[in-house]
């Protein structure tokens, strides 16, 4: 069965939340929950696993203050599902030339598994990125697509 409705859109807009709320606090345990023992994220040439996302959420140094997901679309079939999830996140970073404003707006297809821990977090890949300072776009790879 498909489904694509505003039921589970709302059900995994909760599970965002909590991921978000867990990665703000730099919270490991909380986070792990919402990562299947098999996850993965990035792109193939620079794959991050579990371990390596929780480790450098560990080492994190805080500067994105403000996270947001916003569920676009979900398909649910069985015990898998695909998500469309939206994000901007907003920070500020000190250097010699002084304060920066840092944002990043991205869009990200994630796969989600079903198993005995409730939903998972399968794999993240990233559809789009741009990413700003002080509102002038960054160019390279800091600044476009990496997925």
């Amino acid at each position: 069965m498909q489904n694509d409705n505003k039921e589970a859109v709302a059900r995994f807009q909760v599970l965002y939340e909590g991921l978000t709320r867990a990665y703000l606090a730099k919270d490991t345990t909380g986070a792990g929950k919402y990562l299947a023992p098999d996850y993965s994220s990035g792109s193939f040439s620079n794959p991050l696993n579990r371990k390596k996302t929780l480790d450098q959420l560990r080492h994190w140094d805080g500067v994105f203050r403000t996270t947001s997901r916003t569920v676009l679309s979900v398909i649910v079939n069985g015990k898998m599902a695909t998500a469309i999830v939206a994000s901007v996140a907003t920070g500020a970073m000190r250097d010699s030339a002084g304060n920066h404003v840092y944002v990043i707006k991205g869009r990200s297809m994630d796969t989600w598994e079903h198993n005995p821990a409730g939903w998972q977090l399968k794999h993240a890949r990233v559809l789009q990125k741009a990413v700003t300072k002080d509102g002038k776009p960054l160019p390279g790879k800091l600044g476009g697509a990496s997925g």
